[in-house]
């Protein structure tokens, strides 16, 4: 048996992660353990388990829609394997390969070429710093590999690895801008391990199809570590390993002694045999000796290409060297999800530099009061926490390291320029109302060395404007200086929001839904959406709507150009109920419950447990943040960290309901148990809590973490709790109160009374009765359960006051509100002068529409049925005078550069209507408007404004526009079409085009459209590929791009062709002679990569057969000898039509788009004999790509290039004359191929996946010309045709702009643009 056994180079120390896996951290710095760092995928827990049935009975049922094989590395969204640099393998194995495969799974992008791969050390190189693989994939994203500039080291910022402090950082805005819009979730974990059935099934459903998620074209790949020191064995040969085609290819006999790697898993195989016992029988069942994972590397052709097998039985990190034994557990394995239908919405962008990176600490901070001096929340920018010293930013002091380091041996001490997505973050607040933006630098404490400027700073809206309108930051003059002074320094600037007004004073009553006009704006109003438990129910144009059965009701505005407003929500009221969640071995999570800090909050909630083990019950992110958790001992512990936290000094009751309150006043905590106070704990360094997100319960089995409790009334408030407000009352008795009605206590950000439902995603959430903010169940099917503590109505005494309101302006909305205490469950409003009667809303939103005085009443109801009152008396005042000045982001700029433009003056209820005339957009709606400007010269800009009460104002300013020699590119809209079929051709030309000249270079003939449109229609007469050049042209110069095979025009329709999307996949004849003589195979093929051999047509070596080789090159093997074309004869990722034939002499041929290649005497001159069978593809040759218009001959025929270029109109006449034997045109959706020949040679599919997916369109094939080149014409783009004129001699016909056919003739057709003969014309 052959033995191959890999040595690491260096022996290393150890540390121990969880369930004690050895880990070689000097190897691996990087490694995550899935168990501890993630939650489990969601989508895998309903396959694993599912409520009301056996796990057994779960898992089989998952595991009989699974395939016996899969492979997602046989698919185009895999990379090629490739060879890591340095020790870069968990960058290799996470972005490399599952960052890269997730994406163009996504996107239905072809991996293979490298702007749809994404390189390895953009993230490897920030390893020895705060944020890693994780981070970088949630919050930074990562850029291509042209951006970036390589695979893995980058040509452009320099060949260095993550222990070198200088490395270079990226700049240009549109490499940071290509990065964002790569994104990730945050990874998940598999729900168990990989030992057991239920594990594996699990892993199979990812794999397979990403657990049924259809979005994807494939399936996802699932990160693993392991101990590289291993044994590598042979397959061992069976009937079984043989059918399969690996026999004899590597497996994993033992992984090392330490996890120190990387890799990747992307399929399995349950055909494989192993005798790992040794004992000479492969195969037992009883031993797991039976199916194996597919593994893929990143050591170049290491093994088998890249990859190896590993037996289910050996999936784990770490072997014992004796028995093979899996030593600290079998993998769970760490998912990436790649993150859907995003676009960065709102960007940082910024132009700075700095001497000792390594002190930055970089943040955007938020708040919705305009005037304020610190933001309400803030958000870390990734990437920029004390980064960029090789050690985590401890070095003291910072190495004096610029900004974008050093590169091509040469420090890089200019400013870089960079974005950051502030997206999400923005989105945690109402976006249509203006925002007060921080961008804020911290810098380390007492040994600050660094000085530094910041040039440029904004922040760019997208959201309306996908050039993006640009919000500068107020930099105090030129530049805003980081001087050595100061620890904390910000900048801050105002954003106007979209404009796009929620209704006002949504409530809900008796059945009917009811609602107010939204505040004035720019946009035209034209329907309201109705949604109920958050599905879409209706649409009106009233300001009411019936309805009933939901638990929350949402009202969203539609305007006139499409956009959808914020929907503002209201719940019917919340009731009493007697249920519970309970759990066992799972959890849940909160969401966004404590994305912003609070000095003073409080956890609440009633827990029965129903097991005491150290660590369990958990939640919280962990020490050095937040953590709560039981212990074996029965007490309950929570904290800051483990140097700032408390212990209950008494223990709860097993299967008891109990009361826990956890109070957090600035740096104190005080722990309650049913009312009494059974720990504090005072702590310097930490104070409040929050900043984190979501709050979650654990779910994962590490350190016995999760949830092993029923849980009740969970109530998360944003104040610290009194001990009276604790117990419900002012005697000694705690009270289990409950709350419930229209209203809920003011300050609670989230409420779970234990009801569940279930999402649209069919996963169960907990509802939560006050922001929406619905907790997300990480556990078998429904936990709610029939148990509740017993709860009374709150008995603290029911209190209501109106709150003064002052700086009321008329014709402005304002919003009254009042304070209420937690015994009032009802409120409404009467105030007479806004039209508002009796209406049951909690802070109404109202415009005054005269200066004086008015009166608002508010009125509430208790739970014991008391009716309270509160009035106030409101002074309306005349408003101030509009100003409509405003800022543009430049007064003279290039032609076709973007132009924001800023209003001064930010009001409610008033609209903002920008005249542009002679930009793109010559109208513009909201507070702030974005212009691009194609021609120079001098525009008006002028600024509109109307408030509610009709008031205008508007002012103008100047913009200069200076022309500038344009930046040629285009698109090709479809580069793939049918002669005669129009081809729009749009120029993306930058910085003012005005002229245009398109040349179409194909085989047949030149074309040169001058002068041409920016829009450019364009019908091909001939087939072909066609290189596309584009020269824009104005008055200060031209520049010119070209693009080969920008399009491709086809004599005929292909339809479908057929894709071998399995190794396995195989097209057996039903018929085939047992002798040939002559024969000719054709074929179109679009190849997606090679293997040692692949792409088979035909029997075997010692008869017939067919196959490419890792290069490109053909073999022909006949009766043992061998015939083998010149490498690149076959070419990947493009279709060709290939035709292998054999001569009466024996001579071989071998011709590609009709053109003989090459031809080969003679090696074997008899008859080919012993034929069994005709096959194309297979386990042993298998194809890779696809396949169309295949024709098999039983001689050697002298008309391919008549007949390869479109379909075979009757293919039965060439039976006797030309000896087809079959014809397989693929034009069909499933089933086995159908012969079109009338030899009834059906080819027989096996190996293949469900029927109707290996079907596709085969665009590209017929694309050949064979006719002589034809003299170069040059056409004009336009010409006037009048009504009466007829078409002139020649022309083929005439079409719409759309492609349509209408006639030969322009007579009686409406006037307007036609295309003629290949030409763009007008009737007049």
């Amino acid at each position: 048996m052959r033995k191959l056994t890999l040595f690491m180079l260096a022996c290393c120390a150890m540390a121990a992660s969880a369930q004690d896996v050895p880990v070689n951290r000097e190897k691996y710095p990087d490694y995550v353990d899935p168990r501890t760092a993630y939650k489990p995928e969601p989508r895998l827990m309903k396959y694993v388990q599912v409520e009301g049935e056996s796990q057994s009975r779960a898992v089989a049922r998952a595991a009989s829609d699974l395939p016996e094989y899969w492979n997602n590395a046989d698919t185009k969204y895999f990379p090629p394997a490739f060879n890591q640099q340095g020790g870069s393998c968990g960058s290799a194995s996470r972005i490399g390969y599952m960052f890269t495969h997730e994406i163009n799974a996504l996107r239905d992008l072809d991996a293979s070429l490298p702007e749809n791969q994404y390189p390895t050390h953009f993230v490897w190189l920030h390893t020895n710093t705060s944020d890693g693989k994780d981070q970088f994939v949630e919050f930074v994203g990562v850029p291509n590999v042209v951006h970036y500039g390589g695979r893995t080291y980058s040509e452009l910022f320099g060949y260095q690895e993550e222990s070198n402090n200088y490395f270079g950082w990226m700049t240009g805005y549109d490499k940071w801008m290509n990065a964002i819009g790569n994104r990730m979730m945050k990874p998940t974990s598999m729900p168990q391990s990989m030992e057991t059935e239920a594990g594996r099934t699990a892993a199979k459903m990812w794999l397979y199809n990403h657990a049924g998620d259809t979005d994807f074209k494939a399936g996802g790949l699932i990160g693993l570590g392991v101990a590289s020191g291993g044994q590598w064995y042979d397959i061992p040969k069976t009937a079984a390993n043989d059918a399969a085609g690996v026999t004899g290819k590597y497996y994993v006999h033992r992984w090392g002694t330490q996890v120190d790697h990387a890799v990747t898993m992307v399929g399995w195989d349950d055909r494989i045999e192993f005798d790992l016992d040794g004992n000479g029988v492969a195969g037992e069942l009883d031993k797991d000796e039976k199916g194996a994972w597919i593994i893929v590397n990143s050591w170049g052709n290491w093994c088998n290409d890249g990859f190896i097998y590993c037996p289910y039985k050996y999936a784990g990190p770490v072997s014992d060297p004796e028995t093979g034994a899996m030593k600290g557990g079998y993998w769970w394995g760490e998912l990436y999800h790649a993150r859907k239908d995003f676009r960065p919405l709102r960007v940082i962008k910024l132009k700075m530099d700095y001497t000792h990176r390594s002190e930055l600490f970089l943040q955007v901070g938020i708040s919705t009061d305009l005037n304020a001096t610190e933001p309400e929340a803030v958000s870390d920018m990734h990437h920029f926490r004390y980064a960029g010293d090789g050690n985590n930013g401890n070095t003291d002091p910072a190495p004096a390291i610029p900004m974008l380091g050093k590169w091509k041996n040469e420090w890089h001490e200019e400013p870089m320029e960079f974005c950051y997505d502030v997206t999400d973050f923005s989105n945690k607040f109402d976006t249509n109302k203006p925002l007060k933006y921080f961008f804020i630098i911290n810098r380390k404490k007492a040994t600050n060395t660094g000085y530094g400027n910041v040039y440029d700073a904004s922040i760019l809206d997208l959201e309306q404007d996908l050039d993006g309108i640009e919000t500068p930051f107020d930099l105090g003059g030129e530049k805003f200086e980081i001087t050595k002074e100061g620890n904390k320094l910000m900048i801050s600037t105002i954003v106007y929001g979209k404009g796009y007004e929620p209704v006002n004073n949504l409530s809900y009553a008796e059945g009917t839904l009811s609602w107010d006009l939204p505040n004035k704006g720019s946009y035209q109003i034209v329907s309201y959406n109705i949604y109920k438990d958050g599905a879409l129910a209706g649409n009106t144009t009233e300001l009411s709507y019936a309805i009933e059965g939901g638990q929350e009701y949402g009202v969203s505005v539609l305007y006139a150009d499409g956009t959808e407003s914020a929907k503002a929500t209201c719940a019917s009221a919340v009731q009493k109920n007697n249920v519970a969640v309970a759990f066992e071995n799972a959890g849940f999570t909160i969401p966004n419950v404590f994305a912003s800090h609070y000095d003073e909050c409080t956890i609440e909630f009633f827990i029965k447990p129903t097991m005491f083990l150290d660590w369990n019950n958990a939640a919280g992110p962990g020490w050095g943040t937040y953590m709560h958790h039981f212990n074996a001992n029965g007490r309950f512990t929570c904290g800051w960290n483990t140097n700032a936290r408390v212990t209950s000094d008494q223990a709860f009751t097993l299967n008891a309901w109990s009361h826990v309150a956890l109070v957090f006043d600035n740096n104190k905590i005080t722990m309650y148990k049913n009312g009494v106070v059974v720990g504090t704990a005072t702590a310097s360094g930490y104070s409040g809590l929050g900043g984190f997100g979501n709050l979650v319960f654990n779910s994962n089995s590490s350190n016995n973490s999760w949830q092993n409790a029923v849980y009740d009334e969970i109530r998360i408030w944003n104040h610290a709790r009194t001990l009276q407000q604790i117990k419900g009352s002012t005697y000694t008795s705690f009270k289990r109160q409950e709350f419930y009605g229209d209203v809920l206590p003011q300050g609670l950000l989230a409420y779970y009374k234990g009801d569940t439902f279930q999402g649209e995603d069919g996963n169960y959430y907990m509802r939560d009765c006050v922001g929406g903010n619905h907790a997300s169940i990480q556990a078998a099917g429904n936990p709610q359960v029939e148990d509740s503590p017993t709860l009374v109505n709150t008995p603290l005494k029911a209190t209501l006051e109106a709150n003064p309101v002052s700086d009321v302006y008329a014709g402005i909305p304002v919003a009254l509100t009042a304070t209420r205490s937690e015994g009032v469950n009802k409120m409404w409003w009467t105030i007479p002068s806004c039209g508002i009667v009796e209406k049951c809303v909690e802070s109404p939103v109202v415009t005054f529409t005269e200066v004086g005085t008015h009166t608002a009443t508010v009125y509430g109801l208790s739970y014991k049925g008391d009716t309270l009152s509160s009035e106030v008396k409101i002074e309306v005042l005349e408003p101030a005078a509009l100003d409509p000045a405003f800022t543009m982001s430049a007064q003279v700029i290039p032609c076709s550069e973007h132009l924001s433009l800023v209003a001064n003056q930010y009001i409610d209820a008033c609209s903002y209507e920008w005249s542009l005339p002679g930009a793109e957009v010559e109208t513009v709606y909201g507070a702030k408007a974005g212009a691009t400007y194609v021609a120079d010269g001098e525009y008006t800009v002028t600024l509109k404004m109307t408030t509610a009460d009709g008031r205008t104002a508007e002012s103008s300013q100047t913009v200069s526009v200076t022309a500038v020699a344009p930046l040629a590119d285009f698109v090709v809209t479809d580069p793939v079409v049918l002669k005669e079929t129009p081809v729009q051709l749009n120029s993306t030309s930058r910085y003012g085009a005005t002229a245009y000249e398109w040349t179409l270079d194909g085989q047949a003939q030149k074309t040169t459209i001058t002068p041409g449109n920016k829009e450019q229609v364009w019908v091909p007469k001939y087939p072909g590929k066609y290189n596309i050049s584009l020269k824009a042209s104005n008055a200060i110069g031209a520049n010119t791009v070209t693009k080969e095979r920008a399009l491709i025009v086809t004599n005929d329709d292909s339809k479908n062709g057929l894709s071998f999307s399995r190794e396995a996949s195989r097209v057996t004849l039903t018929n085939v002679p047992a002798t040939l003589n002559e024969f000719t195979v054709e074929f179109w093929a679009n190849p997606t990569r090679f293997s040692t051999n692949c792409w088979g047509f035909g029997d075997s070596e010692e008869t017939l057969l067919l196959k490419v080789g890792n290069y490109g090159e053909m073999s022909v093997c006949i009766n043992g000898t061998v015939i083998t074309s010149e490498i690149g004869y076959f070419i990947a990722n493009e279709w060709n039509h290939y035709a292998i034939q054999r001569t009466s002499s024996g001579a071989i041929r071998f011709m590609r788009n009709g053109v003989l290649v090459k031809s080969y005497p003679a090696q074997y001159k008899g008859e080919i004999t012993g034929i069994k069978k005709f096959a194309i593809g297979g386990v042993n040759t298998p194809v890779i790509g696809v396949i169309d218009e295949f024709r098999l001959w039983g001689k050697f025929i002298t008309n391919v290039k008549d007949l390869c270029n479109q379909h075979m109109e009757n293919p039965q006449e060439y039976v006797e004359s030309s000896s087809l034997l079959a014809y397989y045109d693929f034009n069909q959706s499933g089933g086995d191929v159908i012969d079109r020949s009338g030899n009834g040679n059906t080819g027989v599919r096996t190996g293949f996946g469900p029927d109707g997916d290996a079907w596709g369109l085969s665009k590209g094939v017929f694309s050949l010309y064979f006719g002589e080149k034809l003299p170069n014409e040059t056409v004009t783009a336009v010409e006037d045709v009048w009504q009466d004129e007829p078409v002139s001699a020649g022309r083929k016909g005439v079409y719409t702009l759309s492609g349509q056919y209408v006639g030969t003739t322009v007579k009686g057709l409406p006037a307007g643009m036609y295309i003629v003969d290949g030409k763009k014309v007008a009737l007049k």
